[in-house]
């Protein structure tokens, strides 16, 4: 339910009820919220993530089984990737993630 839909609910709520003070403020609150803007372009490093989760997809999909990120980043050849983008980039994508004797292995699957 969005904050619309509640404020709506709630001004409905409240007539049926009889109280119709909040008429007003909450008329206002619907008015702001329809004014908001709900379509925003993606950043630059959105875009980028998008062309490195490609990228990751590949390397992923031609590897036999699953992989470390480390062996991920190996593939990849990017020393700037932490482990911790990686991981939030595999999460992002869906990517299945399995514990193998401790470490930490992930599949597209």
């Amino acid at each position: 339910m969005t904050k619309k839909d509640t404020f709506n609910k709630i001004l409905n709520d409240l007539h049926y009820v009889g109280i119709t003070s909040y008429d007003e403020f909450i008329a206002h609150e619907i008015e702001l919220l329809s004014r908001k803007r709900t379509s925003t372009k993606p950043t630059k490093t959105q875009i980028a993530n998008e062309a490195l989760k490609a990228r990751i997809a590949e390397v992923l999909g031609n590897a036999n089984e699953p992989m470390t990120i480390k062996e991920i980043v190996g593939e990849l050849g990017d020393e700037g990737l932490t482990p911790q983008k990686m991981s939030a980039l595999l999460k992002g994508m869906g990517a299945h993630k399995e514990i193998v004797k401790g470490k930490a292995m992930f599949s597209l699957e």
